[in-house]
């Protein structure tokens, strides 16, 4: 049973005020509003507000016998996607790498497949506590990695695109920022070692044209 509902509002707040309001509203009732309201409409995966929720549940839970793993992944050199190719192939590309992310995983370990936004990617697992990480993250890179070549997408105006993840495990009370904070740091360092830096549009069009004559 829904109860009326009264809201007091100042002058100045009032009309982004209730539009919050009646969005959440909305929410309750649409199961398809809730739907989107987490869901990233490129890919299909969870949005950056559908991840928070569901990791930080799964903070809030711990299971005996397992572990959280946190994990973000960067894109390298997605940039030149774009640039040579438009924000269409972009898009689809996105698509390719979520769907890899859920070859490279199982449905039973994931908390969340997320896209934050950009070319970023995010995923809570929770696995065994003898799991190991490295080798799940490893998994993951080269299963992407393949997908984005078989797309026709490995090899960019001269730019190789892949991706990088870098890991955070869940050892103790923390929160999702913290791990995320060492997560990106971890896959920036990643990046580092493999000399992955960010394509600058001139010098993408620039091998593009070369390479085609143009």
């Amino acid at each position: 049973m829904l109860w009326p509902l009264r809201v007091e509002l100042d002058a100045p707040c009032a009309a982004s005020t209730l539009q919050r309001v009646r969005r959440l509203l909305a929410e309750r009732l649409s199961p398809e509003l809730r739907r989107e309201a987490a869901e990233d409409p490129v890919t299909g995966a969870l949005n950056g507000r559908g991840d928070r929720l569901a990791t930080s549940r799964a903070l809030a839970e711990r299971k005996p016998g397992t572990r959280l793993v946190r994990m973000r992944a960067d894109l390298n050199n997605f940039k030149a996607v774009n640039d040579v190719h438009g924000h269409h192939a972009g898009d689809t590309a996105l698509w390719v790498v979520r769907a890899a992310l859920e070859d490279a995983t199982r449905d039973v370990d994931v908390i969340s497949l997320a896209r934050p936004g950009g070319d970023e990617f995010a995923l809570t697992l929770r696995v065994a506590i003898g799991a190991d990480a490295e080798a799940i993250r490893d998994r993951i890179e080269d299963t992407v990695n393949r997908a984005l070549t078989d797309a026709g997408f490995g090899s960019v105006g001269g730019w190789r695109i892949g991706i990088s993840v870098g890991i955070a495990a869940v050892t103790g009370a923390t929160t999702l920022e913290a791990l995320d904070v060492a997560a990106d740091a971890a896959a920036r360092e990643r990046k580092r070692a493999r000399g992955v830096s960010r394509p600058r549009r001139a010098r993408v069009m620039r091998a593009y044209r070369f390479r085609r004559g143009v």
